[in-house]
C-alpha cells in the first residue's frame, strides 16, 4: 500500500501510518515532517501535489487567447477572486476593496456555492469589467485568463496556481491546516500574505503600477515553484510499486 498525501506542508502525524510502502508528499517541509514522525527517508517520495491534466494543457496559452473564449477584454490585466467551493470568507468586501483601486483591470470572481453572493455580487455597481461565476468546473480556465489569484491558502488551489505560474495574494488560511501552505507562498515569493481587504487593494497597486517589474517576479516564482506533472510523477511511482510486486 502507498499513500498520497494531499496536505501541502503541514502535515498530521495521522498521515504517517504504519504498513506503507511508500509516501507521496508535495513539498520538501511535508516531508522533514513525515521524517519526524517517524518515517524512513527511502519510504518518501516528493511529488508535489497532483493537479489536473487541465492546468498542464492550459500551462503557456496565450492569456490574450483564454480571455477572448470568455467574452473578456483581452489586453486588461486580469485578476481572479476564489472563496473555495463554497464561495466563503469575505469575498463581498475584498470584491469592493479589489475594484476601488482606481486602477485598469478586470475582476473575475468565483461565489462558488454561494447564491446570496452570486446576487449580491450581481445587484452591486461595479466601476470596473466584473465577471461573475457560480459554481463552475472550468477554474483551469479562469486561471490561464488570469495575472493575479486571490483566494485563501488551500493546498489544491495554491498547487494549481503554481503550476501555472500564476501569483497569489492569500487573504486567509486555516490555522494549523494551512499555515505551511501560507508560508510556502510567501517564503518562495510566489505570492503575499495579505489578510484585510485594505491590504490586499495596496498590493494589487503595487503590482500593476505602471513599470513595476515585481508581478513578473511573483509569476517567475510561482512557475518555478510548480510541479504540474505530480499527478504523472504520482502515477509512475505506482506503477513501479505494482511491477515490482508481480515480480516478486
Amino acid at each position: 500500500m502507498a499513500t498520497v498525501v494531499t496536505d501541502l506542508a503541514t502535515l498530521h502525524a495521522m498521515w504517517c501510518a504504519p504498513g506503507m510502502v511508500r509516501y507521496m508528499v508535495p513539498t520538501e517541509q511535508a516531508a522533514q515532517l513525515a521524517s519526524e514522525y517517524g518515517l524512513q527517508r527511502d519510504q518518501i517520495e516528493i511529488t508535489g501535489l497532483p493537479v489536473s491534466r487541465r492546468f498542464t494543457e492550459l500551462t503557456g496559452r496565450p492569456k490574450q487567447e483564454v480571455r477572448r473564449n470568455l467574452d473578456l477584454e483581452p489586453d486588461l490585466p486580469t485578476v481572479l477572486l476564489m472563496g473555495g467551493g463554497q464561495g466563503m470568507g469575505r469575498m463581498y468586501s475584498v470584491a469592493r476593496a479589489l475594484a476601488s483601486t482606481k486602477i485598469e483591470f478586470q475582476l473575475i470572481i468565483v461565489a462558488g456555492r454561494n447564491p446570496q453572493l452570486k446576487l449580491q455580487l450581481q445587484m452591486a455597481d461595479w466601476k470596473i469589467p466584473v465577471r461573475i461565476f457560480g459554481f463552475t468546473r472550468e477554474i483551469p480556465v479562469l486561471m490561464a485568463a488570469s495575472d493575479i489569484l486571490v483566494t485563501k491558502a488551500g493546498p489544491s488551489t495554491v498547487a494549481e496556481a503554481m503550476a501555472m505560474g500564476l501569483p497569489m495574494i492569500l487573504s486567509g488560511y486555516i490555522p494549523g491546516q494551512e499555515d505551511g501552505n501560507m508560508e510556502i507562498v510567501v517564503q518562495g515569493k510566489a505570492g503575499v500574505y495579505a489578510p484585510t481587504p485594505k491590504q490586499m487593494a495596496q498590493t494589487l497597486r503595487e503590482w500593476l503600477a505602471p513599470g513595476s517589474l515585481t508581478l513578473a517576479e511573483y509569476a517567475q516564482a510561482a512557475r518555478q515553484m510548480g510541479r504540474p506533472y505530480a499527478a504523472d510523477n504520482v502515477a509512475d511511482i505506482i506503477c513501479k510499486l505494482v511491477g515490482k510486486q508481480e515480480n516478486a
